[in-house]
């Protein structure tokens, strides 16, 4: 969504927000991937 903007500031961007931003993504497609399953 938001990575242009936090890729194009001036200081880098700390490894730990860039994990946990791809962590938290991961975790909501888990949970869709697990919904679809059950529901389905």
């Amino acid at each position: 969504m938001d990575d242009e903007l936090i890729f194009g500031t001036r200081r880098p961007v700390p490894l730990v927000t860039i994990i946990s931003r791809v962590a938290a993504r991961m975790h909501q497609a888990i949970i869709e991937l697990v919904f679809l399953l059950e529901v389905g």
